[in-house]
């Protein structure tokens, strides 16, 4: 009588054990599926694009004192041309128009558009994409400047839809990118600029 119950206790203390280990798993494969949903949702949920203004005669007026700068410092006189936020997003606005008409659709992520917020001595980069379908807002902020006649962007925070991207994945990206074979020549300066900078709310371009 005994010894049957003491296999019956046993066996409880068995079977409780092991009701606690599929809680204890079941709660963590929960928590992991709700964790992957917060984190889906994260990166599809796109932000309002910022309040961007552009301005055609802005951006000419921009064109016209960069060309002058050009001139001067081919004439041994070193220049600074300024560009405000909205000369920036009016030149890119173009660029963009010129770059979705030659652009064809291919089975990764494509560039749709892309906005520039001037902050300070950084600038914050709005780039939307389309994956496979699917929206895509990419958002970098960060400083500019120049190293040795390249253009070098230094990462400070950055987000995939609402999802924060941290810094040193970002700083991993940025040299990985740099580094790439064939990428050198697109982060290359023209000859007469010494620095780009971003510099009280204002791209700064000096000439040499």
């Amino acid at each position: 009588m005994a010894q049957s119950f003491r296999r019956r206790h046993i066996q409880v203390g068995r079977k409780s054990k092991w009701r606690v280990v599929g809680f204890v798993v079941g709660g963590i494969l929960g928590a992991a599926f709700v964790f992957c949903i917060v984190v889906l949702m994260l990166v599809l949920h796109s932000p309002p694009p910022p309040a961007i203004h552009t301005d055609p005669l802005s951006a000419k007026q921009f064109e016209e004192e960069y060309r002058g700068a050009v001139a001067a410092a081919r004439a041994g006189s070193p220049q600074i041309v300024r560009a405000d936020e909205t000369q920036v997003n009016t030149e890119l606005e173009a660029f963009m128009r010129a770059y979705r008409s030659r652009s064809q659709q291919g089975d990764g992520s494509v560039l749709t558009d892309a906005k520039i917020k001037l902050l300070g001595n950084q600038m914050q980069a709005y780039i939307f994409l389309d994956y496979k379908g699917q929206k895509l807002t990419l958002q970098l902020t960060g400083k500019l400047h120049a190293v040795n006649g390249f253009l070098q962007f230094e990462p400070e925070s950055g987000k995939v839809g609402e999802l924060p991207i941290p810094k040193s994945r970002l700083e991993a990206a940025g040299r990985q990118m740099m580094n790439a074979p064939g990428n050198n020549p697109h982060y290359r300066l023209p000859a007469n600029i010494s620095d780009i900078r971003v510099e009280d709310s204002k791209l700064i371009f000096v000439m040499k």
